[in-house]
């Protein structure tokens, strides 16, 4: 004769029965171990790839304000070496700066260095600190800096490759854009807040006659290329050289595996 069936609860009751007699304390301990090891390799990345998303997001809108804002300039006033009629590049910056600051939406201006317009200090790829002083608190050619709205620091200033006066702004951004630059704006994307890092939240445009160009592009001078971001140029590391390939190829990536990457090789870890 068969033996008679289980209710539904007593098969359950004895599974459960069975299953609280399956773990012993030392397993369940063991688990959570493992778990929490797991954690600790996994979170730590997790947390620093969705920071490096949140600098590029920043830093692309930081990019398309001062596109719109310096095209909108160029539409306006005629391109930029029209703007100045000055012979020094203290003369030049000031009618960069001029023309530029119309277009700008700004809650601080500062044109010489003071306690209350200080930047925090700047530090290269790997952490180690860049400058003595913060290349933000350099006001020479002109240079002007400016608290955004959004809570941005640029700093607007004249430039031209080797110091040659006479280079500057002659040519069009399809020449060199070493020597016959207009300028330079550098940026730190989050202002005084951390980590004021080249490359994460600290970049450079270069000022064209005609354009904004990030710094860093493949084109660029050796001085000034992707070379001096990844640390391959032998100039040692330069600042802001990283802005285009973060713009072009959306990642920093050059702050993980910087000796696999080149503009005519990999372009991600991956």
């Amino acid at each position: 004769m068969p033996p008679p069936k289980r209710s539904r609860l007593t098969r359950h009751t004895g599974f459960w029965n069975d299953f609280k007699g399956g773990f012993t304390l030392a397993e369940v301990l063991i688990t959570l171990g493992i778990i929490g090891v797991v954690s600790a390799l996994t979170i730590p990345n997790l947390i620093a790839k969705y920071q490096e998303k949140v600098h590029l997001t920043r830093l692309k809108k930081t990019a398309s304000e001062l596109t719109n804002a310096y095209n909108l300039a160029i539409a306006e006033n005629s391109s930029v070496n029209t703007w100045s009629s000055g012979t020094s590049m203290t003369q030049h910056g000031q009618a960069l700066n001029d023309v530029l600051s119309k277009y700008l939406k700004y809650v601080k201006v500062c044109e010489k260095y003071s306690k209350a317009c200080a930047s925090p200090a700047i530090h290269n790829r790997n952490g180690t600190k860049y400058w003595t002083t913060n290349p933000f608190d350099y006001y020479s050619n002109g240079a002007v800096k400016y608290f955004l709205a959004d809570g941005s620091v640029i700093q607007i200033k004249a430039y031209v490759g080797d110091g040659y006066t006479s280079n500057w702004c002659k040519y069009p951004s399809n020449y060199s854009h070493y020597l016959y630059k207009c300028g330079e704006i550098l940026v730190d994307t989050n202002g005084f807040k951390g980590p004021n890092r080249n490359g994460v939240d600290v970049f450079k445009f270069l000022i064209m006659q005609d354009k904004l160009l990030p710094l860093g592009a493949k084109d660029d001078h050796n001085i000034e290329n992707f070379t001096a971001c990844n640390g391959t140029s032998g100039y040692g590391e330069a600042f802001g050289t990283c802005t285009a390939w973060a713009l072009y190829n959306e990642n920093m990536d050059y702050l993980h595996c910087p000796d696999k990457l080149s503009w005519d090789g990999k372009h991600s870890c991956k």
